[in-house]
């Protein structure tokens, strides 16, 4: 806000306060600007995502609708296999530092798409490279993947139904 920016909203983003913020400065000083709520929905079958235990109640709650959900879990598919390689890299490399900044991103997204043992996996993968805890990175490795693995399946099912 010092360096002259209008407003400011922290993550995680909730979809309303974004959308309010927008419309505030869009419409400011001008009667032109229309902001439409259209309501984005979902072809697939959401209780596929649900018997796999992602929570999509506070998925839609972060993310706003099903539409959006969909967008992430896509773009969520296409970034894990170059981020698994160089996670895979980063570890074998014993690299805590940049290991712990690709298990971070893959925590928020984790979150974000309500995939929450997926999130606490990372979570602790996060704290224990930033502690340069190599030891317990190697001994639950196995874990963190099985569990990527097991989600990127079922949101690969839900995507392509």
């Amino acid at each position: 806000l010092a360096s002259g920016f209008d407003g400011y909203i922290s993550k995680p983003i909730d979809k309303k306060e974004l959308e309010d913020t927008l419309r505030k400065y869009l419409e400011e000083g001008s009667e032109e600007v229309k902001v439409e709520d259209v309501p984005m929905q979902s072809v697939r079958d959401e209780n596929i995502l649900k018997k796999n235990g992602m929570d999509v109640d506070a998925s839609l709650s972060l993310l706003g609708d099903m539409a959006t959900i969909d967008e992430t879990i896509t773009d969520f598919i296409k970034e894990t296999d170059s981020r698994l390689a160089l996670i895979k890299q980063y570890k074998e490399a014993k690299d805590m530092q940049n290991y712990a900044i690709l298990v971070h991103a893959m925590k928020s997204d984790a979150k974000y798409l309500g995939l929450n043992k997926l999130a606490e996996l990372s979570y602790n993968h996060e704290m224990a490279s930033k502690a340069n805890n190599i030891n317990y990175v190697n001994d639950n490795y196995a874990s963190l993947m099985t569990e990527v693995d097991r989600v990127i399946r079922f949101l690969k099912e839900y995507i392509d139904e």
